[in-house]
């Protein structure tokens, strides 16, 4: 699946099951090539812990009016829809994947579309003055200096509460799958709608549900018998210690991030 063309190029990972758990400053442990893990909230794991920065939550995203992944193949655009359907219209969840049996791929939009974020300044002046915790996951997980080990704190989450699917069969036309559920739709008028004009089927939630995140790699700037001088986030080599330096992830490229 290959979500690159719009949610990977601004800078999102997408997340495999729509959610409600994160949230900026959420720590990520990730052990290459594909092992990530949700621990917790970034300042569980410090010992000294300044003043958070402020969480701008709810901010309408003005660049994305709606926020679309690829074609992808059905079957691996359902088992990420599935969270969603879990969540919407969990006693239709299998009756609804079945009315796309004659998709042979599928998009899906996301719409209605909001960001909590941090401001980059604030990151950059928030970092340094925090020290992990030694007794803490985060400071063994650093102290182990291997390549294949990286921390990466959430900086942006990206959400939505209405979720559309357009299906292509074989030949590559599109086609409205709200024709094959009927019933369903008739008695869910305000969570399932079927749209015969535009060939898609759309999906409302009273929540908005996290379908991507913006996170960035934490580093030491040096350890002295296991001690660091202060975090940062930003690339290895020159910087000046501006926005553009900060070191961005894209956490499972061209795929769907799984958590453990």
């Amino acid at each position: 699946m290959s979500s690159d063309n719009f949610i990977n190029v601004l800078g999102y990972s997408l997340v495999s099951y729509p959610r409600e758990d994160l949230s900026p400053l959420t720590l990520i442990l990730a052990k290459k090539p594909s092992n990530f893990e949700i621990v917790g909230p970034f300042s569980k794991f410090l010992e000294k812990s300044p003043p958070e920065p402020e969480i701008i939550q709810n901010m309408v995203a003005a660049n994305i009016e709606v926020a679309e992944t690829s074609e992808m193949k059905t079957e691996l655009g359902l088992d990420f829809f599935d969270g969603i359907l879990k969540k919407i219209l969990p006693a239709f969840s299998a009756e609804i994947k079945g009315g796309f049996s004659g998709a042979d791929k599928i998009q899906i939009l996301f719409e209605n579309v909001l960001i909590d974020t941090i401001y980059p300044a604030s990151i950059i002046n928030y970092l340094p003055q925090c020290e992990p915790s030694k007794n803490s996951i985060l400071f063994e997980f650093l102290a182990e200096e291997s390549e294949d080990n990286e921390a990466l704190l959430i900086s942006e989450i990206i959400k939505s509460n209405s979720f559309s699917v357009i299906s292509y069969d074989n030949k590559g036309k599109n086609f409205d799958a709200g024709v094959n559920i009927p019933e369903i739709i008739k008695i869910n008028p305000d969570i399932l709608k079927s749209d015969e004009k535009n060939k898609k089927i759309t999906f409302k939630h009273d929540k908005h549900l996290i379908f991507g995140l913006k996170a960035f790699a934490i580093h030491l700037e040096s350890w002295k018998e296991r001690k660091p001088k202060y975090f940062h986030p930003f690339k290895a080599g020159e910087r000046d210690g501006s926005e553009r330096d900060i070191d961005y992830k894209i956490l499972a490229p061209k795929k769907f991030v799984k958590f453990k």
